[in-house]
């Protein structure tokens, strides 16, 4: 069992740019994009980057093998997307981003390499997929409820 707190600290922004950081190919995987608002970009299950969000708002559309349309919001220091197994990568997925934003475009290759020398107890990991069951949780509860409740 972890601590929220805990979690969070280490799954925080600012640490995981310091451990990127350490690597010395940081700058040849890692840029750093600034995005106006409404822009839009098109993910799909070929996926060879995840996504950062530094400052702003981005929705995130989203549909799975059943066809039905879901989105979440994600805000600043958090991964808009992190392919943590091949296999269950959304169909399909669209990026809004909602206001001014700065947004990292990491190598997946790359991440996965340090996080398994500077993470190996996979807290980064663990905290990310602790907020997607969170957000899949409330979707699933909003799914089910009808017009009275």
């Amino acid at each position: 069992m972890y601590s929220k707190e805990m979690l969070e600290s280490y799954a925080a922004f600012e640490n995981i740019m310091k451990i990127l950081k350490k690597d010395p190919h940081f700058s040849e995987y890692c840029s750093q994009t600034k995005m106006p608002a409404g822009t839009r970009l098109r993910l799909d299950r070929s996926r060879n980057v995840c996504y950062l969000l530094e400052r702003g708002y981005v929705k995130y559309n989203f549909s799975g093998e059943d066809g039905m349309r879901n989105f979440y919001i994600v805000y600043p220091g958090k991964f808009i997307s992190l392919p943590v197994v091949e296999g269950y990568i959304p169909s399909a997925g669209n990026l809004l981003f909602l206001n001014d934003s700065v947004c990292w475009t990491i190598d997946f290759e790359f991440l996965r390499k340090v996080l398994f020398s500077e993470d190996p107890r996979n807290f980064i990991l663990i905290s990310f997929l602790n907020e997607t069951r969170y957000k899949l949780y409330v979707l699933a509860t909003v799914r089910n409820l009808n017009a009275e409740k």
